[in-house]
């Protein structure tokens, strides 16, 4: 058996918190394999440490009532990449504003120190890692590169400084032009296609991910994708919950994913058919729904009510709540928003096409 290394604070509450969530810390870990995973991740730890002598001790004298988000540090640098501050926290990252040497500023994504013990979250770390070396579209995040220092893994991306698509919304209300929003989500689209073309779904479609560069900045890749008569480039962002299509088995539903909001009903309910390309359509279409009237088609609320709604009702029709939104618009968004995948656009690039029929709302692309 491998020794057992005396667990850090940081290992002590991955343990707490599995117990925390009634559940090993793997499904079929041996004492053997649980061994072995502190034993990665001290050995993780401690080459941190190396590299900044004197943070684990600080961070270990923290106090006790701060949880792992709030007092987990890094080195001011890591391998060949100066740390500048810190760009936020997801449910599998950690993502810091880096430079090289004298280069632009990046966007460089680690996985958070639970992940490092166990083994289907670094899995699906890694697995984006894999999937975003597959794309290069003009509306998707641009990856610069993907590696390894010491024992991290990370993926470096380029920066966008913002603002998403939530900050928009909250600063416009309803009151985004309805060709306006057709414009944004058929950029959107035209990115999430090419994903779909390369075997990957994005299983997180949702403002927050989506990130507005102006069309004539530096990062903006060229002027490339322009939402048309907007002058912004829409870039869909994070990877983190994606999958490639067919590897998973078809009777193995994949685990929840996403935002409630914006999750399509097999997502939730396999008695609607297996999660595909039509997700990704649903979760678009709730997207326009939400740029057209203000809020999503079932905005949050208690968790069953809103499982109940997106399962058995349908959504509001825009109409009734914003009458301007013209009526083929309303008709092409309550498609995707359908409850049976069949009765979507039978694709994202489909879904694209008909919002260009509408009038302008197509990509700006070079011939």
């Amino acid at each position: 058996m491998v020794q057992t290394p005396t667990p850090t604070r940081h290992l002590r509450e991955w343990l707490r918190g599995c117990l925390r969530l009634s559940r090993p810390p793997s499904r079929t870990a041996s004492t053997e394999d649980l061994d072995e995973q502190i034993r990665r991740a001290s050995y993780a730890l401690q080459w941190l440490e190396r590299r900044r002598p004197g943070w684990l001790d600080r961070r270990n004298s923290a106090s006790e009532s701060a949880g792992p988000a709030e007092s987990w540090t890094l080195p001011r640098s890591l391998g060949q990449f100066l740390i500048l501050r810190e760009l936020g926290r997801g449910g599998f990252g950690v993502v810091l504003l880096v430079r090289e040497g004298d280069g632009p500023p990046m966007a460089l994504k680690l996985p958070r120190p639970e992940l490092l013990v166990e083994d289907e979250l670094l899995n699906q770390f890694l697995l984006e890692a894999r999937v975003v070396s597959m794309l290069d579209h003009p509306n998707l995040v641009r990856v610069l590169e993907a590696g390894a220092i010491g024992p991290l893994y990370y993926i470096c991306y380029a920066y966008y400084p913002g603002p998403t698509l939530a900050d928009r919304v909250g600063r416009a209300g309803p009151r985004v032009a309805p060709a306006e929003a057709a414009a944004i989500v058929a950029a959107v689209g035209a990115g999430l296609q090419h994903a779909h073309d390369r075997g990957v779904l994005h299983r997180d479609v949702a403002p927050h991910n989506i990130i507005l560069v102006p069309a004539d900045a530096a990062e903006a890749g060229g002027g490339l994708g322009v939402a048309v008569g907007t002058g912004i480039v829409p870039k869909l962002a994070d990877f983190g919950l994606s999958r490639i299509m067919g590897e998973h088995q078809a009777d193995d539903p994949l685990p929840l994913a996403g935002r409630l909001p914006y999750l399509a009903p097999e997502e939730l309910d396999t008695r609607f058919g297996a999660v595909g390309p039509a997700a990704d359509v649903y979760a678009l279409g709730a997207v326009l729904y939400e740029l057209l009237v203000g809020s999503p088609p079932f905005p949050a609320s208690p968790r069953g009510q809103s499982l109940r709604r997106i399962l058995a009702e349908p959504p509001p029709a825009p109409r009734r709540l914003r009458p301007d939104i013209p009526e083929p618009v309303e008709s092409a968004c309550l498609r995707c928003l359908a409850k049976r995948p069949e009765d979507r656009f039978p694709s994202v690039g489909s879904f694209v096409a008909a919002l260009g029929q509408l009038g302008g709302a197509t990509t700006e692309r070079d011939g």
